[in-house]
Parts: structure tokens; C-alpha cells; sequence
């Protein structure tokens, strides 16, 4: 998004400085950024390592520059959020399962199991 005029983003340092001006051309926007923003938080893609809420940014900024209205922008701001909240609560399920006392008992168990060998 480069040079947009739109977006107002002209480098991709301006990009991750500041948030998209045309955020506060709406309370939905708005909004919609604040929920995309707590679900990918300062998480990166594995693949480059840039932010997942750059991505989201990226798809509501081309939404936007072509001219759609608010709310499908919007929807290009939330469209990974369902997901990256699945997987965190499908994460934080399977983290349950493990507590300090559970990782001492399996590593002691395995000390055992190498020693007895």
C-alpha cells in the first residue's frame, strides 16, 4: 500500500508507527480495529514475520481504497479474528492439561526410565 492516498500509508515504517487513518472516519472501524487488535495482538506470521493485525490492516486498507463501504471494510478487519480465537481457546484448553507438578512427575519419570536402562 505504498504511495496510497487513501490509506494515507507511504512506507512500511509509517505503517507500523501509527494506525490507518481512515480509522477515524467511523465508530464501526474503530471498533472493529480494537477487536481485530486483542485477537492477533502483537502476534507474527511464521512465514515473515510481520504482524497478523499488519495483514488484516492490509485487507480492510485495499477494501477501503476501492471504495467499499464501512462495513465490509470491517469485515476485512475481523475476517482472521474468529479463527486466531478458536486456536487461542483450543490453546488455553490444552494448556490446562499441564502444570508444574505434571512436568516434574513426567521428567521424573523419564530419569527413571534412563537410569533403569
Amino acid at each position: 500500500m505504498a504511495g496510497s492516498t487513501r490509506t494515507g500509508f507511504t512506507t512500511e515504517s509509517d505503517r507500523r508507527r501509527s494506525d490507518p487513518p481512515w480509522l477515524s472516519d467511523s465508530a464501526l472501524l474503530q471498533g472493529a480495529y480494537l477487536l481485530a487488535a486483542s485477537a492477533h495482538g502483537t502476534t507474527r506470521r511464521p512465514t515473515d514475520q510481520h504482524l497478523f493485525l499488519d495483514h488484516v490492516v492490509d485487507v480492510a486498507g485495499s477494501l477501503y481504497d476501492t471504495g467499499f463501504d464501512e462495513e465490509l471494510v470491517a469485515v476485512g478487519l475481523l475476517h482472521d479474528s474468529v479463527e486466531r480465537a478458536r486456536l487461542g481457546a483450543a490453546g488455553r484448553i490444552r494448556a490446562q492439561e499441564y502444570s508444574w507438578t505434571r512436568c516434574a512427575k513426567e521428567t521424573r519419570s523419564v530419569y527413571r526410565e534412563a537410569l533403569e536402562a
